[in-house]
């Protein structure tokens, strides 16, 4: 069997008898051996063309797309110093011949349109957003709910920002729930509450 074809059956599990010419794929294992030595090298190729130290973590996300040989496109996880970030890597790469290069490699940007998860909800601007959901609420229902924690969230980057957030709170001295949808465009300071609901 071709080797291109051999990869594409091992990235997204033989699901289809050809591999769909141009368009890109989803890499249905991100810790396949292919993946993390195509990200590896991504990063050695980067510290080498940028002067820079990072070190490769793991793998979040890929794509691949099959052409005169496979381009990755790749969500890195890596550290610089003390510092953890993720780090978009294109890298195109003929297998059968052990030729791999870097195309681009950047600082990845919040993707848009879809759901991401919050992965620290006590940072200040999720709590500020909290509190002005809770106040927000408490002046159009005429209520005294309390703010507590945040249970969890997520974020949209759409011509702004949407938070999906799940609030402990206090209603006189009843503790429940509750599902905010925050719109927010924070360099121009606006924020608006787009629903708020028991959860």
């Amino acid at each position: 069997m071709n080797e291109k074809f051999q990869l594409f059956d091992y990235l997204s599990c033989g699901n289809q008898a050809s591999p769909p010419l141009g368009g890109w794929q989803p890499i249905k294992n991100v810790s396949a051996p292919e993946v993390i030595e195509t990200a590896q090298f991504a990063v050695a190729e980067h510290n080498k063309k940028a002067d820079s130290t990072l070190k490769f973590r793991s793998v979040v996300r890929g794509e691949y797309q099959v052409v005169a040989g496979m381009n990755y496109r790749l969500i890195i996880a890596a550290k610089d110093g003390g510092v953890a970030g993720k780090f978009e890597a294109v890298v195109y790469a003929r297998p059968w011949a052990h030729y791999k290069s870097l195309t681009s490699f950047t600082k990845a940007s919040p993707p848009l349109g879809g759901w991401q998860p919050i992965k620290n909800v006590s940072a200040p601007e999720v709590i500020e957003t909290v509190q002005f959901a809770v106040a927000e609420h408490n002046k159009k229902a005429d209520s005294t709910l309390k703010f507590r924690s945040v249970v969890r969230g997520e974020y949209q980057v759409v011509a702004g920002m949407n938070y999906r957030l799940i609030i402990a709170a206090k209603d006189g001295g009843v503790a429940g729930k509750f599902e905010a949808v925050v719109y927010a465009r924070p360099w121009a300071h606006y924020k608006s509450l787009t629903s708020f609901t028991k959860f």
